[in-house]
């Protein structure tokens, strides 16, 4: 979806200087769609490649699954140290970012929230 969408935002700024009839748009934007699609680079810097091939998702279910361990761990032991709010603030910090990446939050971090930060 994303590649599409691209393709024809690129083929409209040619369009607009060189005029639409000089172009076969449909068959253009396919083509750079599938380069797009066919680029790896690409594909990692718009964060599209798929869930297992990104670091970012592999490794936070990694720290989710090693964190959550921890703090199952000191739940039944009823030990709440600091060592489990560390375990429990990375729980939900890989948590975040394994969800940011997955459900393809293409919106900055701090941008929901609006006056805060500017």
């Amino acid at each position: 979806m994303i590649p599409a969408i691209l393709a024809k935002i690129a083929i409209g700024a040619v369009a607009d200087k060189i005029g639409s009839v000089a172009l076969n748009q449909p068959k253009l934007e396919k083509a750079i769609e599938a380069r797009i699609e066919n680029d790896p680079a690409v594909m990692n810097q718009m964060n599209v490649e798929p869930l297992w091939q990104s670091r970012t998702a592999t490794g936070s279910m990694v720290a989710f699954i090693a964190a959550l361990a921890m703090v199952i761990t000191k739940v039944e032991a009823k030990q709440f140290d600091a060592e489990f709010g560390i375990a429990l603030a990375t729980v939900i910090g890989s948590g975040y970012a394994f969800l940011g990446r997955a459900l393809n939050w293409s919106a900055p971090m701090w941008s929901r929230v609006r006056g805060w930060f500017s």
